[in-house]
């Protein structure tokens, strides 16, 4: 199966033949075969757990699901049910929407993603003190 990568509009439509096509902004198209699409959920899956610090075995835990069916599916081998698919995003404090591909542009949801997950524990004055320091870093990078 083919998924077609249309950034137009922000909706999600199944089209003939099996191809689904994902709009979201902008004008490019990109072509991604079922087996590109597993490996890339995969791959966000491993950036956000590497971010968060965290083994396979720990989110294998909370999501309660066996190490290595979580690790075949971080690696695209394996395609999880709905269930344990959101499983493992509440497992990884992510919203699932943000391990599919959404965007073409080099932006990334992921790093906000991991910043707000490590953020939601933080007490008010703390995440305000982190962002202060964020915003602080960036502005080095703005010259």
């Amino acid at each position: 199966m083919t998924m077609i990568h249309h950034s137009l509009s922000g909706d999600t439509t199944p089209v003939n033949g099996g191809v689904i096509i994902f709009r979201t902004g902008g004008e490019c198209f990109t072509i991604y075969t079922m087996d590109k699409l597993y490996r890339e959920i995969g791959e966000r899956m491993k950036s956000i757990r590497s971010a968060l610090k965290m083994t396979q075995a720990q989110v294998a835990e909370a999501a309660e699901i066996e190490t290595s069916f979580y690790g075949h599916i971080e690696r695209g081998a394996n395609i999880p049910s709905l269930k344990t698919f959101v499983a493992i995003a509440a497992a990884l404090k992510a919203n699932p929407a943000d391990l599919f591909p959404t965007r073409i542009s080099k932006t990334d949801r992921l790093s906000e993603t991991a910043i707000e997950s490590i953020l939601s524990d933080l007490s008010p004055s703390k995440k305000r003190l982190i962002v202060g320091i964020v915003k602080d870093i960036a502005s080095g990078y703005n010259c």
